[in-house]
């Protein structure tokens, strides 16, 4: 008797039974990570905290062409109210008066509200945004982590693909490598890494580092600059009270 195809049948079995799985095991590790988000924002009502930027832009010989270094205060409220109390600046070494950093500021908002809020993956609000895979395990920070790949479902704005970093142990995200989606012809290169740390039990941005690569002709000129962003965030305080009249005027 020919056991071929029985045998063959029985493989397809056993392949469909382990697959469907590690499908099941992965399924609820992405639920688990929703649901860490889920409780965080159940007890995490808002937060005060303070932030370190440093902005450089570099020359296509690599020679340094501008830096700004800056201190702020952040207040956030819920998952969409935010306020930034910008304390110091530095324009290449010289501290910037009142009026010269406030000029620099709404600069960088009009930049920020142009580009506006990124989707972010692994969170119950864009449930439906992303496709996720389950990558090689790998060890980050003394730590074993699952990689998680997710990829932008067409039709969404603001949206990025990369990769997860998520902690074995709790399910909690430590770090994104990310890109966007879609990327204008000007720039050649943008990536994003983002860190986030536990405070109290709850997960919260560490710091964001952002890198892009612009080539424009203008006429016969040439604008060519690779740009740094590092945001390092500290001395997180949760659970404080924040006014809403804080938020009025970033919601205009």
């Amino acid at each position: 008797m020919n056991q071929g195809p029985l045998i063959y049948c029985l493989i397809n079995i056993l392949f469909f039974i382990s697959s469907s799985g590690e499908d099941l095991q992965f399924d609820k590790l992405i639920e688990n990570v929703y649901e860490n988000y889920r409780v965080k924002n159940d007890h995490v009502k808002s937060f005060i905290c303070n932030g370190s930027t440093i902005y450089q832009e570099f020359l296509s010989n690599g020679d340094l062409a501008k830096e700004i270094f800056l201190t702020r205060r952040l207040y956030t409220k819920g998952d969409d109210q935010n306020h930034d109390e910008y304390l110091e600046m530095s324009l290449n070494g010289r501290v910037l008066n009142h009026s010269e950093m406030e000029k620099q500021i709404d600069e960088w908002n009009r930049r920020g509200k142009k580009r506006g809020v990124t989707n972010m993956p692994l969170r119950p609000a864009t449930k439906g945004f992303y496709d996720y895979s389950l990558l090689t395990d790998t060890v980050w920070n003394q730590k074993i982590v699952y990689r998680v790949g997710f990829k932008a479902r067409s039709g969404i704005d603001n949206v990025i693909n990369g990769i997860a970093y998520i902690d074995q142990s709790d399910h909690n995200v430590v770090r994104i490598e990310a890109y966007p989606a879609k990327i204008p012809g000007v720039i050649k290169m943008m990536k994003m890494v983002y860190h986030y740390a536990l405070v109290d039990g709850h997960v919260v941005p560490d710091s964001f580092c952002f890198e892009m690569k612009i080539k424009v002709k203008f006429l016969i000129n040439f604008y060519d600059r690779r740009i740094k962003l590092t945001d390092v965030y500290s001395d997180y305080r949760l659970n404080v009270a924040i006014p809403d009249t804080l938020f009025i005027h970033n919601n205009r």
